[in-house]
């Protein structure tokens, strides 16, 4: 088992760099951290990441039952779950709400064109995923085809979800998504953000997951048409 009373306190101090970027407000977004096969640390339901205390924390099993914790576990524990039962190398869950990628999300609008080097390097497309009702397994199966070769994404009409192999990784793929949504939204006002022709983004290190990535969307296309 890691040391769950540093964990606590970890997924305690990441709630307020959430909330004090304001990326969450009242009890927007959760965060979680994979103890072990077995178990996840989660914050918990109805209190605001700012303000949580390291004991606030619960403990679920991977089937979902609560395991400690005076507190409910957070109302998207399926999401949670979801991802770690998908994706071995991820060991941290973000999940909030930040003002301009959120935008993006409502609106419709993927972070997917080859606009960035830094993003096409290290995080590559952020799809858009289908509206699932918050709280249900709908949620994450919306986007269970796109978990394996994805580390970000818009959910639509929700949120942002990151992953991470620790707590910082996941919190800092956050904030690049939400910085890359300001970025854009102030290069529309400015003008038509330039697109990288393929041949120049083909050249960035990390391009390839961008190619895995292009053909995994395609793939889940023609599985909701047919």
């Amino acid at each position: 088992m890691k040391n769950v009373p540093q964990l606590r306190s970890q997924i305690a101090e990441y709630g307020k760099r959430l909330y004090k970027r304001d990326y969450v407000g009242g009890a927007d977004g959760n965060l979680s951290i994979r103890l072990n096969q077995t178990k996840v640390l989660i914050t918990p339901s109805g209190k605001c990441l700012g303000y949580l205390k390291p004991s606030e924390m619960v403990i679920i099993s991977s089937k979902g039952k609560k395991i400690s914790g005076k507190l409910s576990q957070s109302s998207e524990y399926l999401l949670h779950l979801g991802i770690y039962s998908h994706r071995r190398d991820i060991n941290a869950v973000c999940h909030a709400h930040p003002i301009y990628s959120t935008a993006f999300a409502v609106a419709g609008i993927a972070l997917d064109k080859l606009v960035l080097p830094e993003i096409i390097g290290s995080l590559g497309i952020i799809p858009l995923v289908d509206y699932g009702t918050p709280g249900t397994p709908e949620l994450f199966e919306k986007m269970a085809d796109m978990v394996d070769c994805h580390d970000a994404f818009l959910l639509r009409n929700h949120g942002v979800v990151t992953l991470g192999a620790d707590l910082e990784d996941a919190f800092n793929k956050m904030e690049m998504v939400e910085r890359y949504a300001r970025i854009l939204i102030a290069a529309k006002i400015l003008g038509k953000p330039y697109q990288l022709p393929k041949k120049l983004a083909a050249k960035i290190p990390g391009y390839d997951k961008v190619k895995l990535q292009m053909a995994s969307c395609k793939t889940k296309r023609k599985k909701q048409t047919s």
